[in-house]
């Protein structure tokens, strides 16, 4: 499984990496949107799951829509998670999901390895079907597991 973690904060962004290291081949991070587009743009990387911060440095986040929209042009097949502890939680939850989000996590005080599972497996499970190798559809079974203990 191949992720890419779009966040400007180093520690959050550390802490989702430690939880999601078992079940990825390879994590990518980036600080802006700027970068991940450049990670989206590359030929030989197909991403499974995008996790985006909605309050990034060069992103506003009214402009969500636009920024799911660019990353799912560039990553067609790849599941794009929204992560946001802004208030009101409801009111950006239904724009990233209205937006085409395949999930959306709230990032407050139960901001565990759990609600990160369990908001990763959804968002996988949301996304369009395609091939998948054995190690992805292993690890997905396992972070099911996982996100339901």
């Amino acid at each position: 499984m191949r992720i890419l973690i779009v966040e400007d904060d180093q520690l959050t962004a550390e802490l989702v990496r430690e939880y999601l290291e078992p079940f990825s081949s390879k994590i990518y991070y980036a600080s802006s949107l700027e970068r991940a587009c450049q990670f989206c743009e590359h030929p030989e990387i197909d991403f499974d799951v995008i996790m985006l911060d909605l309050r990034l440095e060069d992103s506003n986040p009214d402009n969500t829509v636009d920024s799911i929209s660019a990353l799912k042009s560039m990553q067609p097949d790849a599941a794009v998670l929204v992560m946001s502890g802004m208030s009101p939680v409801d009111r950006w939850r239904e724009m990233s999901l209205n937006g085409g989000a395949d999930g959306f996590l709230y990032k407050d005080i139960s901001f565990s390895r759990q609600a990160i599972y369990m908001a990763v497996f959804a968002a996988l499970g949301n996304r369009s079907s395609g091939n998948h190798s054995d190690t992805f559809l292993q690890n997905l079974k396992l972070l099911e597991r996982l996100a339901t203990s």
